[in-house]
């Protein structure tokens, strides 16, 4: 039996990766090293297989993560192919096989809970596992590219006058705010990004995702669209902090998974890119949308006690990366969120 939803989620990516056959040609016959099992890294894997079965691209692929729990619970079907490797691996002491020709840097955990609770092992784990990425890639005699997923929050705190925010648009970042734990790291490991492809000469490429969302995620990942789900699916109110006018955007797990394949492929080193949804979406209108997908009416409250909370936006400019690679979203928000609520109503591992 077909673990669920594989045939969709190939479905989702096909129709990708066939529009940009061209772009991924430099993978083929390659070697492509993922750390870290999270949604990238299974979304990515995802891709890379149907590049094989569809397309005969011949990549093989080596997945490291730290605990495999991710692989074993949602992705078995992955670890019974001849062309897929996994093995479980602290990021904070990577060894990348030495035949390794693209490597995916995608190992650290975004949950607020973990700075908040753990931020020494929030900011060491983010610099030690960089250091130790790039040390290891200097020891390998076919390396091409290194993709190194930072973060969409490396900007700070986005002014809610600015629509969209691109590349060269940075705010100040108060280094003393615990909050800021996981966002001054990510700026430290772009500067060892930056020492790394001076001194070292790795070819590296910066993605700065942003909101992404689809299968492979919780819907216990604290982040709003999640919570909203979560409400909706224990047949509960949905409940928005504030005035539901905060904007957020939300890029689909398989057009995610292809565009960091084309950084992978073809990004220049040196570059950075944003990577979302450049369409921001109030929460008050996400909420209405997840409210939808059910058969019994949802009710939406506002709840008080986030009243005091200021508006804020965190949407990228993509224009970069789409004028670069002439690529473009192709799933809609609400397919989108479609997509996520009929996998985790069909998970009973994620639906709690």
């Amino acid at each position: 039996m077909k673990p669920l939803f594989e045939d969709a989620l190939r479905q989702d990516l096909n129709p990708l990766l066939q529009s940009n056959l061209n772009n991924l040609s430099d993978l083929k016959n390659s070697h492509v090293t993922i750390v870290g099992g999270g949604f990238v890294g299974l979304w990515v894997s995802e891709a890379l297989i149907t590049l094989n079965d569809v397309y005969n691209f011949n990549i093989k692929i080596h997945l490291q993560t730290l605990t495999g729990k991710n692989i074993k619970s949602w992705a078995q079907h992955l670890l019974h192919r001849s062309d897929f490797v996994f093995s479980q691996q602290d990021c904070r002491r990577s060894k990348l096989p030495e035949q390794s020709n693209y490597i995916l840097h995608a190992a650290t955990p975004v949950t607020p809970h973990l700075q908040q609770s753990q931020p020494i092992l929030a900011a060491t784990g983010i610099a030690e596992g960089t250091v130790s990425c790039f040390e290891s890639a200097r020891l390998l005699p076919e390396l091409k590219n290194i993709l190194y997923l930072s973060s969409g929050t490396v900007y700070g705190s986005q002014p809610f006058d600015v629509l969209k925010i691109s590349e060269n648009n940075f705010q100040s970042n108060d280094p003393s705010i615990l909050s800021n734990v996981y966002s001054e790291s990510k700026r430290f490991a772009e500067a060892l990004c930056v020492s790394y492809r001076n001194e070292a000469r790795l070819p590296i490429v910066i993605a700065r995702p942003f909101a992404l969302l689809g299968p492979y995620q919780q819907s216990t990942t604290p982040w709003a669209l999640h919570s909203f789900i979560a409400d909706a699916l224990s047949a509960r109110p949905i409940r928005i902090l504030g005035d539901g006018e905060s904007v957020r955007s939300y890029l689909y797990g398989a057009d995610a998974a292809v565009w960091f394949l084309n950084l992978l492929s073809k990004g220049k080193s040196g570059s950075s890119y944003n990577i979302g949804n450049p369409q921001g979406l109030k929460l008050i209108e996400a909420a209405q949308i997840v409210s939808r997908f059910f058969d019994n009416k949802i009710e939406i409250n506002l709840l008080a006690q986030g009243a005091h909370l200021k508006k804020t936006r965190f949407v990228p400019d993509t224009s970069k990366f789409q004028n670069e690679f002439e690529i473009h979203q192709m799933t809609s928000i609400n397919e989108s969120i479609f997509k996520t609520i009929s996998w985790m109503k069909k998970n009973k591992a994620l639906a709690i």
